[in-house]
């Protein structure tokens, strides 16, 4: 039983990550997640097994129980126990964020006495500060939780570092992984376009993902101011989570930049189309212990895209670390618009190191294949 608030069709990153895993698990599994108000729906993104959704009758109820789900957590344990009442799985996948649904699921599995395995695809206390209700929940139950797990899973070395030096108790990575299919027809899609060649008088620098201020929000400024310092046949394209107004108000608009939200597989096409993918990770004013040990979900498209990636991360985060060593993304570590602008002219004029990235990026994504790790989820639940 995979327990994760964000399950398909909600296009968020748990969501994508949970679909990729266990469309390759060829055990039986079924899921329980939370419907999500005003979250972006893709009604192609399908959910790989049987899945039961805890949803509020009406629209302005599921705001408010998105809201103050922290105090209202009997209802997350509510509907879990029933669930694992009636369907009695083997073992539980917990999958963190979303603290209120997590501690709900850990604390009905410890009454049932049903093993669990713990899944981090982000930091938890270190996100929030003492007076957030998120906080305190981490405060109260992160130990425990990791603790009693039967198995821990961190989604990098970095993030699986710092998990060891809190609680000195063995964590083993379960990264980000992609659908085998995904890596197949990438590769042969991007072999097919160097034959054929590429003779746009444009040049494109696409965007995709959110706009967060706890990750990357500063970085795209960034971006923004970068436009008036790229010669006018570089167009930039963003497809995010916010329309053009919320944009404005976040300080990432821009008159030449061009703003929309599109589907997976059209977003996909898009990113095939374009010249440069752009990565960013904020240098200040957020998260730091996050944008250090993630691994944005955005990235597992970006790989097997067959465009190059420009890695736009400080020095110390993962991101840049492993782009560096494997070389599958082109890193500027400098914090400014023209060192960013520099990096895209650069992709620009030399050809061969945007085709030496690319190569690199599909054997980091065949190091992530799906069917690897998700029959390691397999072995573990033959075991217990």
């Amino acid at each position: 039983m995979i327990i994760s608030r964000s399950f398909p069709p909600f296009v968020v990153g748990s969501s994508i990550l949970m679909s990729n895993l266990f469309d390759s698990y060829e055990g039986e599994a079924k899921a329980l997640a939370c419907w999500q108000y005003q979250t972006k729906i893709d009604s192609g993104f399908t959910t790989p097994c049987e899945t039961f959704y805890l949803k509020m009758p009406n629209a302005f109820l599921q705001r408010v129980f998105d809201r103050f789900q922290h105090k209202l957590m009997f209802i997350n344990r509510l509907f879990i126990r029933k669930h694992l009442k009636k369907h009695r799985p083997d073992l539980v996948f917990f999958v963190y964020p979303n603290a209120p649904f997590l501690v709900a699921a850990y604390q009905v599995c410890r009454s049932m006495r049903i093993p669990y395995v713990l899944q981090m695809h982000d930091l938890w206390e270190e996100n929030y500060s003492i007076e957030h209700p998120r906080g305190a929940l981490a405060r109260k139950w992160e130990a425990q939780i990791y603790k009693n797990a039967l198995r821990r899973f961190s989604m990098t070395k970095i993030q699986q570092a710092h998990y060891k030096n809190k609680y000195n108790l063995p964590i083993d990575i379960l990264p980000h992984t992609i659908r085998p299919e995904r890596i197949e027809s990438g590769l042969a899609d991007w072999k097919h376009r160097q034959k054929l060649g590429q003779s746009s008088k444009n040049y494109t620098v696409v965007y995709t993902g959110n706009i967060s201020s706890a990750m990357n929000l500063d970085a795209i400024r960034q971006l923004v101011l970068a436009v008036d310092l790229l010669p006018p046949e570089v167009k930039v394209k963003m497809f995010v989570n916010f329309n053009e107004e919320q944009c404005r108000n976040l300080g990432v608009y821009h008159e030449l930049i061009e703003y929309d939200w599109l589907p997976i597989s059209k977003v996909q096409e898009e990113m095939r189309e374009a010249d440069v993918l752009f990565l960013p990770l904020s240098f200040k004013n957020a998260a730091m212990d996050e944008v250090k040990t993630v691994y944005a979900t955005k990235t597992l498209d970006y790989l097997v895209s067959g465009t190059p990636i420009l890695v736009f991360s400080p020095s110390d985060s993962f991101h840049s670390i492993s782009a560096k060593e494997k070389g599958w993304g082109f890193v500027v570590t400098k914090d400014s618009p023209k060192a960013l602008a520099d990096g895209i002219n650069r992709l620009r004029n030399e050809t061969d190191l945007g085709d030496s990235l690319v190569s690199a990026a599909f054997e980091e994504a065949e190091s992530r294949n799906a069917i690897k790790y998700a029959g390691q989820i397999n072995q573990l639940v033959n075991t217990i």
